[in-house]
């Protein structure tokens, strides 16, 4: 179901996604899909979610910069490609006006939580509004605006700017 979501949002635009198309490539009658999700943008969120928990693990290397770096790495490499680009629209398009999208709750859980890890180990730790817009912020708008994918050492140096040395 979820693999048929992604390969429709990558060959038509939102407006054109159904329940019927989504029943048609997967091979589940559409009200089944009804039942379960009740919307698009319900199953979008879902699609989102599950991939967010299979893809995005919490890293736990013993210090704040080189969690940073590999949860870093770990989300350009999620957001690269064409499959990345359009994931990244999925969730855009999947959020209901005035939400924040339910799949971002686990994100910033997690992300606090690294953040709270460093500071039990006594580490300076950035505020999580700052590791939104110095490391998470620029990776998102190379996915989103079809620039090249973010090659590690410039997640690399996004870090540096978030926890210099």
């Amino acid at each position: 179901m979820h693999a048929a979501v992604l390969e429709l949002l990558a060959g038509q635009s939102w407006a054109e996604m159904t329940f019927p198309l989504v029943a048609e490539k997967s091979g589940v009658h559409p009200a089944t899909l009804y039942r379960r999700w009740g919307s698009v943008s319900g199953l979008l969120e879902d699609v989102i979610s599950a991939r967010l928990e299979r893809l995005s693990a919490l890293p736990d290397t013993g210090s704040l910069r080189t969690d940073l770096a590999a949860w870093g790495a770990g989300l350009a490499a999620d957001l690269a490609g064409v499959p990345g680009r359009v994931f990244l629209r999925a969730a855009l398009l999947a959020q209901e006006p005035g939400s924040n999208g339910g799949y971002m709750t686990g994100r910033t859980n997690d992300i606090q939580t690294m953040l709270d890890r460093a500071t039990a180990r006594g580490e300076h730790s950035p505020s999580l509004q700052e590791v939104f817009e110095i490391l998470i912020a620029p990776i998102y708008a190379y996915a989103l605006f079809n620039w090249d994918d973010v090659a590690p050492n410039r997640v690399v140096a996004l870090v540096d700017r978030l926890c210099p040395s």
